[in-house]
């Protein structure tokens, strides 16, 4: 069940079943229960339901509307995709059994988590980790190990945002453990600032020259950084960093000024307060 708030951000939950990923709250069906007359007739209080679920507290929202769309799951079986809209209101409640994170979303975000979500996952696999991990510093062109887990997501046509996509799966490979952060520390330049395992001077010098690199040099400044971030257990939201990537050659000052607003926001935090 999809779950948006009034800014069309889309509630997504981690479950503590040990996926790593995050997913829309769903459940299933009573045996013999048709899915069509379960959602047609009892749509509003199942979207009820799946909100006490995820902690969701609808007492000042209320439901708006629902669209019901049929779709295959992967094993052809049938089923109904029920999205439903809420009023203003609604806020998350933490503690619950089933679900340790609850983040709303925008449309353009939810991809990239999931993007994350298979190659943590992928990484999970020693002879997979390998793969991909021999993708650091290595143009897509000869990145042959990598193809057979990204061949299904780089777009036709654009050259830079596979270049990242194979940058950022090899370096969430480096060190998978802590790649999906429990708390996002914000963009590349928020996570440099943050590693105190480098000196202040080091750290700002690092930041200039990152921020400086062609949409050609990119990918291999980035990986430099992100290796010594990795290493000493710094966190990086690499859905961000994807994100922030993949813009480089149509927003690249934009980017550039965010991760230099971020990183000295982070180095003097009495400051901006």
């Amino acid at each position: 069940m999809i779950i948006r708030d009034p800014n069309d951000r889309v509630l997504l939950v981690h479950t503590t079943d040990g996926n790593p990923a995050l997913g829309i709250p769903c459940g299933g069906l009573e045996p013999g229960e048709h899915p069509e007359h379960a959602v047609a007739h009892e749509v509003a209080e199942e979207a009820h339901e799946v909100a006490e679920e995820v902690g969701l507290d609808l007492a000042s929202g209320s439901l708006r509307a629902v669209d019901l769309v049929p779709y295959a799951l992967p094993d052809w079986h049938a089923a109904l995709l029920a999205t439903c809209f809420f009023d203003g209101g609604a806020r998350i409640r933490p503690g619950l059994a089933e679900i340790d994170e609850t983040r709303f979303c925008g449309p353009r975000r939810v991809p990239r988590l999931r993007f994350v979500a298979y190659i943590a996952d992928c990484a999970g696999n020693p002879g997979s980790r390998a793969d991909l991990r021999s993708g650091l510093n290595c143009p897509v062109e000869r990145a042959d190990r990598l193809h057979k887990y990204l061949a299904p997501w780089p777009r036709p046509g654009m050259p830079h945002t596979e270049a990242v996509q194979y940058t950022v799966a090899s370096l969430i490979a480096h060190k998978p453990d802590g790649a999906i952060p429990a708390h996002s520390p914000g963009n590349i330049g928020a996570s440099l600032a943050r590693c105190t395992a480098l000196a202040a001077g080091t750290r700002e010098t690092t930041m200039h020259l990152l921020a400086r690199q062609s949409p050609a040099q990119l990918c291999r400044m980035l990986t430099r950084v992100v290796v010594q971030l990795r290493n000493t257990d710094t966190p990086v939201d690499f859905a961000v960093l994807l994100d922030d990537a993949a813009d480089w050659p149509r927003r690249g000052n934009e980017v550039r000024t965010r991760w230099l607003q971020s990183f000295y926001r982070a180095e003097d935090p009495v400051r901006n307060t």
